[in-house]
């Protein structure tokens, strides 16, 4: 790999992992001289945040107008909650639920307010049998939206019934999750739906969410383990209760089985080991700062030269091999 890139390299995997802000936030703190290419990383995201925001409170209102009071799932519920966009918490898509015998209902309203589809302008009524795809873009275009009836593929399973439980946010209109049913979702999410529980693989921001619910929202833990028991899915809760507990050196986190263990400890030392996150951020190469010149071999693309050369100083004071 390219030499003297280590501030870049922590803020590319900060980029893949989701936690830019943050890492960005705390960089700066400890490199003031890291200023210049932080404070712009935070800026995107704060402008992408309310990108965001405004897209979901667009629909929200267009659904309200047919009685629809929709609910923001995942990152979305984190901006619902606080009525405003919330910077440190990244999104690909605002994910907004619906009823289920509604959503054609709501996918016209939409269409008939200017909204479209991402991929080639049509808004289609095939929903996968959980949400419309391709995403819709808003009128003028801006930040997608992922229109679900259903929070995940299983007809029945953990998430059952989080629409009626669903709890009114800080904006009129758009209301956001239980406490339980949050995490709930974000262990089903990372383990289940993308596969992390296989593949011991978790990204850093799925932990940062853990960690912002149990402290602002106090969440029963007993309630949603119950919950993946009930479903014969116990061991992707208790498999990521494990990795957080480890992560955030929870003293309330109980002793983990043997095979809980094993996997928190896998799957963390996915997240420190070199290699493995030096391939991970080559392959997403998330701000395009580097190319493949060989197998196993990389270096910096000319963006990743002028960003080299612009950040010299920081990487120079930084000192530390992040990658």
């Amino acid at each position: 790999s390219a030499p003297g890139t280590s501030a870049l390299a922590l803020v590319q995997l900060a980029g893949i992992h989701g936690v830019a802000w943050p890492v960005t936030e705390a960089l700066e703190t400890a490199l003031p001289a890291a200023a210049m290419f932080c404070r712009p990383i935070r800026a995107e995201a704060q402008a992408q945040a309310e990108a965001a925001f405004d897209a979901m409170i667009q629909a929200a209102g267009t659904l309200n107008a047919i009685g629809v009071e929709p609910v923001a799932l995942k990152g979305g519920a984190v901006y619902a909650a606080a009525g405003k966009a919330v910077a440190w918490r990244s999104m690909v898509d605002a994910d907004l639920l619906v009823p289920r015998a509604r959503m054609a209902e709501c996918l016209d309203a939409l269409a008939e307010a200017g909204w479209t589809g991402r991929d080639d302008g049509r808004v289609y009524r095939w929903t996968w049998d959980c949400y419309a795809h391709p995403p819709l873009v808003p009128p003028g275009g801006g930040f997608s939206l992922e229109l679900h009836s259903r929070c995940s593929y299983e007809r029945r399973g953990v998430l059952d019934g989080l629409l009626e439980r669903a709890v009114p946010g800080g904006r009129e209109g758009l209301r956001a999750p239980s406490p339980e049913d949050r995490i709930s979702h974000l262990v089903h999410q990372a383990l289940l739906m993308d596969r992390g529980l296989p593949r011991r693989v978790v990204r850093l921001r799925d932990l940062l969410d853990w960690r912002m619910i149990r402290r602002d929202l106090s969440p029963d833990l007993g309630e949603v383990e119950q919950r993946f028991r009930r479903h014969g899915q116990r061991e992707a809760f208790e498999a990521f209760r494990a990795l957080a507990g480890e992560v955030w050196q929870e003293a309330d986190a109980p002793e983990p089985s043997p095979s809980a263990r094993v996997w928190a400890m896998g799957a963390l030392a996915g997240m420190a080991d070199p290699g493995r996150l030096e391939r991970r951020v080559m392959s997403d190469n998330h701000y395009g700062w580097f190319e493949r010149v060989a197998r196993g071999v990389n270096a910096l693309s000319p963006k990743g030269e002028a960003a080299e050369e612009e950040y010299a100083a920081v990487n120079a004071e930084s000192g530390a091999e992040y990658a």
